[in-house]
């Protein structure tokens, strides 16, 4: 009985290192909506349309992160070439503002210090907002993972006068648990990884 219960638990063990693998990016790893969709990646004008059900899960999880939110995280940038990259990471304190003129639209209003240097900067984030999405999952009620992307200048110019552009995607991760917020970004430039900011935050 003791041989059968070490098995559960190193299948059990085993599980839940495989599904953390799934999730975790190195960089410069293709995104996973890349891998799933192939050249249709690169088109914009394939942006998704949430159902009733989706909306509502979404308006139900948002109405809950409204106020005041304070906790720590880091983030993660990637540095040097393909072949040898550098993924560098740091640690932030955080205070979070949420808020809301749009039961399909929340933004968060950010004060992020590191703690290394001791510099504070600000951000804001607008989410399911400006930009349109081109994945949603619903894990369960209070936790969904979706993505955004657009194109941006890179401020270089062609022969024939045009201006370069990058394919930026964002993928989010937000969960809810019971008084924690926790919240992934996930970074991709023209559908590789190159950054990440992962918050754990409570109410103030």
């Amino acid at each position: 009985m003791q041989a059968v219960g070490t098995c559960i638990k190193l299948i059990f063990l085993c599980t839940i290192l495989l599904s953390k693998s799934v999730t975790a990016a190195s960089c410069y790893d293709p995104s996973p909506n890349l891998a799933d969709q192939a050249d249709e990646y690169y088109n914009l004008e394939e942006a998704i349309t949430l159902s009733n059900e989706e909306q509502n899960k979404i308006k139900s999880l948002f109405e809950q992160l409204r106020g005041n939110w304070t906790g720590q995280g880091t983030h993660s940038e990637c540095f040097g070439p393909d072949s040898a990259p550098d993924e560098r990471t740091n640690q932030v304190k955080l205070k979070l503002k949420t808020e809301s003129n749009n039961a399909m639209h929340i933004a968060l209003n950010a004060e992020i210090k590191n703690t290394e240097n001791g510099i504070t900067r600000q951000e804001r984030m607008d989410l399911i907002g400006p930009n349109p999405l081109f994945s949603f999952e619903a894990m369960t009620d209070n936790h969904i993972i979706f993505s955004e992307k657009y194109r941006t200048a890179t401020g270089l110019v062609k022969q024939n006068k045009k201006r370069l552009t990058r394919l930026v995607e964002n993928v989010y991760e937000i969960k809810l648990m019971e008084n924690q917020f926790h919240f992934i970004k996930y970074y991709y430039i023209n559908g590789v990884y190159v950054a990440k900011d992962d918050w754990l935050l409570n109410p103030k």
